[in-house]
This record gives structure tokens, C-alpha cells and sequence, in this order.
């Protein structure tokens, strides 16, 4: 019931109608992601802007976001801090964990009044390829593959090509 606190929901709409945290949004990922030049880059910051706007999300709210995996979830957190949002947290365990707990679920989705928010991207957050090509094999740099082991070792193929950067190690991000 905190007035600056948004609860995002970033489950597939189905889902989030089936029963959601009393209060939280639902956001497809795919409303603040474009996929050019790949898969799930992040939007503009004008388009990020409007999108967080809608929510009800000021630069100064909290926001909590959730899914059932995390995987969405972070990729939310992610593009928050990347757009200089700083009061953002992932819910621990996520839905899966709320609903085991049997803490409150509901169907009603939430009205929320606009807000603005203002998108001011950090560049430092995204490695390049010319910044991953210049640290190559560097002392005291580590290049971390979070993929699957198999997209690691190119059995699954799930880019223009199957592989890995050379030198990088994999850690599976389910994994942590």
C-alpha cells in the first residue's frame, strides 16, 4: 500500500491473470526490449520512458519486479539500473516462492495514475564488442558465458551461430 512502491509483474499476461501479488503491473518484456540488431536489446530510452510512465514509475519509485523464473525478471532489473533507475529489486524466489508461502493473490489488476520517468542510459553497463575484443585474454579480466552449457558449447544453437567467445567461462544463470 505504499504509494511510491511498483510491484511489475513480467509473466506472460495469461499467467498474471490466473492470479498475481495484490497491486502488481504486468509488463511484457517485449514492450521495453526491441530485437535489432539482436533479440532482446534494449528499447530506446524514449520508448523505455513512456513504458515505465504508464506503470505509474517515477525516477523515484521503488520497484520490485517478479516472474517465475527470474529470467525476465533480471532482464527487467537489468534495463532499470541500465536507464539509471536505482531503487529497483527482484522479489526473492519470485512468484513461485509468494504462492508456496500461500501469501495474498489476486486477479484485479491495478490502476495507477502516469508518471514520469526519465530514461538517462549508462553507457559503462554495456560491453561492446570492440571492449570484450580489447580486454581478450587480459590478466584480471573475466568474461563470463551465462548461457546453457550446451549453448556454451554449441550443441544448442540459439544465435546466428552456435559457440562461445574465446576464453570466456560458463556459469548457467539458472545456476546462481
Amino acid at each position: 500500500n505504499d504509494a511510491d512502491l511498483r510491484v511489475v509483474d513480467v509473466r506472460a499476461a495469461d499467467r498474471y491473470q490466473e492470479g498475481h501479488i495484490p497491486g502488481a503491473l504486468n509488463l511484457a518484456l517485449a514492450q521495453v526490449t526491441i530485437n535489432q540488431p539482436v533479440q532482446g536489446m534494449a528499447a530506446p530510452p524514449e520508448k523505455f520512458s513512456e513504458v515505465m510512465g504508464s506503470l505509474g514509475i517515477s525516477n523515484d519509485s521503488r520497484v520490485v519486479v517478479y516472474d517465475d523464473s527470474a529470467l525476465s525478471a533480471a532482464r527487467l532489473f537489468w534495463l532499470l539500473d541500465y536507464y539509471g533507475h536505482k531503487k529497483v529489486s527482484l522479489l526473492n524466489g519470485g512468484y513461485p516462492k509468494w504462492a508456496a508461502e500461500n501469501r495474498e493473490i489476486t486477479k484485479v489488476a491495478p490502476k495507477v495514475m502516469p508518471a514520469t520517468f526519465t530514461a538517462q542510459p549508462d553507457p559503462s553497463k554495456v560491453a561492446t564488442k570492440q571492449d570484450v575484443l580489447d580486454r581478450l585474454n587480459k590478466p584480471g579480466v573475466a568474461l563470463v558465458d551465462a548461457r546453457t552449457p550446451k549453448e556454451y558449447t554449441g550443441e544448442d544453437v540459439r544465435a546466428a551461430r552456435g559457440g562461445r567467445i574465446p576464453g570466456a567461462v560458463n556459469i548457467n544463470w539458472t545456476d546462481t
